[in-house]
């Protein structure tokens, strides 16, 4: 699913779908899952790839910090994932709606949410709570910083 010219955002993808991504010009990978890397699947492109391990229980404003900084710094089309994009991909991509895009929190919260893409409340409370406890200009310079 396309979130900008710049960033896309999915499931975990296949070597076979990579290779697509690839030809559609997605040139780097920011994976969430915290026991997979992307290495195998990504052999036979030339995606690079950042691994941020998350556990979705446990996200930290440290990591989500480390997530959107990475896709707002890169150059290029970047695909961020999960095991199934619903929540760590999810709440990584409500703080670039907040951080980089400037959505007010409750409209990222709500997309994240009620947008469609399989948010699991019943599991992972903790994340639109993370989400809601940004402060907004603290959160801005942090994802700027490194």
């Amino acid at each position: 699913h396309k979130v900008d010219e710049k960033v896309y955002r999915s499931a975990q993808p296949n070597a076979e779908e990579f290779k697509k991504l690839y030809a559609y010009g997605i040139r780097y990978d920011l994976n969430l899952r915290q026991l997979h890397d992307d290495e195998d699947e990504l052999s036979d492109t030339p995606i690079k790839t950042y691994h941020i391990p998350v556990n979705t229980s446990e996200m930290s404003y440290e990591q989500l910090v480390k997530s959107v900084s990475y896709l707002l710094k890169r150059d290029g089309k970047t695909l961020v994932h999960c095991l199934h994009g619903s929540d760590r991909t999810g709440t990584v991509i409500a703080g670039y709606r907040i951080g980089v895009e400037g959505w007010s929190k409750k409209k990222a919260i709500d997309e994240f949410v009620n947008g469609g893409f399989g948010f699991h409340s019943f599991w992972f409370p903790n994340l639109p709570k993370l989400l809601n406890s940004l402060d907004v200009e603290q959160f801005k310079k942090d994802i700027r910083a490194i």
